[in-house]
């Protein structure tokens, strides 16, 4: 139960509390723009700890952007082929965040979680 909320009621009753990212499908978005470049190594590190740390999570997306939008990983269960695509992620040009967004948003509007 390592992501799970636990708490001792007054009457010494442990509960526990569902994660909230049970069953859910997350996305991902690593900003790779010109921005980027003294923190990038940081980011991909940080953001391949989450994917980890997401045990409860149905499924898992990551995509990256600068100017264009990079699905690197479709929405999987497989962890191995997130990290992967993370790995695989180089710093870009200039940042095109609000269109990246929204095609990501658009993707995740057709999944359920």
């Amino acid at each position: 139960m390592p992501n799970e909320a636990k708490r001792t009621t007054s009457s010494g009753v442990l509960e526990v509390a569902a994660s909230p990212f049970k069953d859910a499908s997350v996305f991902v978005l690593f900003d790779t723009s010109n921005y980027m470049y003294r923190g990038f190594v940081y980011a991909q590190d940080a953001i391949a700890g989450f994917v980890r740390s997401l045990q409860e999570a149905n499924k898992v997306a990551f995509y990256s952007y600068s100017r264009n939008l990079f699905r690197a990983a479709l929405l999987t269960p497989d962890r191995g082929r997130v990290l992967q695509g993370v790995r695989s992620t180089v710093a870009g040009d200039d940042a095109a965040l609000y269109n990246c967004l929204l095609l990501t948003v658009k993707d995740a509007a057709c999944v359920t979680g």
